[in-house]
């Protein structure tokens, strides 16, 4: 891809993201969308009431089919226990109990606490590197040297841009996708893209900034991702071809000094988007009505 056939891109890009507006909701379960005569902005209920129609958020999707839990706490395995012991008639001291709850809540406590420093250090992270996109120019990107322990994952980052070919187009961009035409429920949902760029063949690149470790769900977030990119895209500021050919790639940043940084594509994309869909219809049936009627002989 030429110069001037990028521009065209970037030119058109700028045009369809002018023209929709893509904005969490108040609880931030979901994404609202304007200005896509595909996806409505209201839906009423049950009593005749309108509401805004939320698309929810890929992750959220994905977490309720596989990562699905009652979280870190749960008495369940303890209470299962003591049914065994109670039917077997072995006496337990009730302080083996409590001193085992206790030794749950301790943990508990200690995996949220380190969730929740996790959880800041990649905000922190992607705020950084908003800012550095959004104040890049034609001379390049600016330099960031604040120190501090966000310094080894910007670091890489900016070694990584630099490799890896890719033309920038958008960052922190959100994404949607509404299917009418499903057989069981419209499948709707949302994300917002850490950067969309074009590698040396003019082929979209979807890019996510990660600073936990490699988990399978993530295939499945970007393959979602370059889903919504395509429907997004598709007849607005990507030809077909590009459509078809979305790359999507994890980028897993170092959070010590001397730390590698681990790029990682989605292999077979179209897929793994298929997986994506599937894994929509099991959260449509696990949230659904109808699953049962009445036998009548």
């Amino acid at each position: 891809m030429d110069d001037k056939e990028l521009e065209a891109v970037k030119k058109r890009y700028t045009e369809w993201r002018d023209s929709v507006r893509v904005t969490l909701n108040e609880d931030g379960t979901g994404y609202i969308v304007k200005g896509d005569e595909r996806v409505p902005e209201e839906i009423v209920d049950g009593v005749g009431d309108e509401h805004p129609f939320v698309l929810p958020r890929v992750t959220g999707l994905i977490d309720h089919v596989i990562h699905k839990g009652d979280g870190f706490y749960n008495q369940r395995p303890l209470k299962l226990a003591m049914d065994f012991l109670a039917q077997e008639h072995i006496q337990v001291r009730s302080s083996t109990i409590e001193e085992y709850e206790e030794i749950m809540m301790q943990a508990s406590g200690i995996a949220s606490a380190h969730m929740e420093e996790a959880a800041n250090f990649g905000l922190k992270t992607h705020s950084i590197l908003e800012d550095i996109q959004n104040s890049r120019t034609s001379a390049g990107y600016p330099s960031y040297r604040h120190g501090g322990e966000h310094q080894p994952a910007i670091d890489a980052w900016y070694e990584w841009m630099e490799n890896s070919g890719l033309e920038p187009i958008a960052s922190e961009q959100g994404l949607y996708y509404h299917d009418e035409s499903s057989s069981n429920a419209p499948i709707s949902f949302a994300g917002k893209a850490d950067l969309i760029a074009l590698d040396g063949h003019g082929i979209p690149v979807i890019v996510d900034y990660k600073t936990g470790k490699q988990q399978m769900n993530h295939a499945l977030q970007l393959s979602a991702y370059a889903l919504a990119l395509s429907y997004c895209g598709l007849g607005r500021f990507l030809d077909t071809h590009m459509a078809q050919k979305i790359r999507a790639v994890a980028l897993y940043l170092p959070k010590e000094e001397g730390g590698k940084l681990k790029a990682r594509e989605v292999n077979d994309v179209s897929r793994q988007q298929q997986v994506f869909l599937y894994a929509c219809k099991i959260r449509q049936w696990q949230s659904g009505r109808g699953k049962w009627k009445n036998w009548n002989g």
